[in-house]
């Protein structure tokens, strides 16, 4: 039996781009909308536009990854969630990611200003 994965399914993915709401950064550009579940879920997207080669691409969902599960505690509202890279995000270091992704979030109203 295969193990559930844990991003988001094409009809949620679809009410979440329909549904949910928006924010966006100059790194990134989020879509969630609140459910009852009992931790987030993301899908991050990054697309071959932005980032062309495709290891480039997976290790920005890796950083990415492990920026959110540094602040997902510190949500306010748990539910699902796209992100989209607008640009590439390997040149960062962690830290950077995170900070940004804070500053994404807290726009977003899903984190408390103070950290």
């Amino acid at each position: 039996m295969k193990a559930a994965a844990s991003g988001l399914t094409t009809p949620e993915a679809n009410n979440v781009w329909q549904n949910g709401k928006k924010t966006t950064t100059p790194l990134f550009h989020l879509s969630f909308i609140s459910s009852n579940t009992p931790h987030s879920r993301w899908r991050i997207q990054v697309p071959k536009k932005i980032i062309v080669l495709s290891t480039s691409r997976n290790r920005s969902r890796r950083i990415i990854r492990e920026a959110l599960r540094g602040i997902e505690g510190k949500l306010i509202s748990q539910g699902l969630g796209i992100i989209t890279v607008k640009q590439p995000v390997y040149e960062f270091k962690m830290l950077e990611v995170q900070q940004k992704l804070v500053t994404l979030l807290t726009q977003a109203q899903l984190l408390t200003k103070n950290l």
